[in-house]
């Protein structure tokens, strides 16, 4: 092999070496878990179901989804989202 093309190929490994190992160094975001995402879900969807049927009673909507939040970590505190 001749030097300029030894020179070439040990440029070529050093780029290489540079541009993949670039996302190596970054930090992965973290993922939520499946479980998590239905969790929260849930949560989300109850709420406000809940809260809009304690507003068609007469209470307040600010009211009604803080008592909507409330009933859920009573009735569902075995779960993540409650303890949000």
């Amino acid at each position: 092999m001749s030097v300029p093309s030894r020179c070439i190929l040990v440029c070529l490994v050093i780029l290489l070496s540079f541009s993949s190992g670039c996302a190596g160094f970054r930090k992965k975001a973290e993922q939520k878990s499946v479980t998590t995402v239905v969790e929260e879900n849930f949560k989300q969807r109850w709420v406000e179901k809940r809260s809009a049927e304690l507003a068609g009673q007469g209470m307040a909507q600010d009211e009604a989804r803080r008592q909507a939040l409330v009933e859920f970590r009573d009735k569902y505190e075995f779960t993540a989202a409650a303890h949000q």
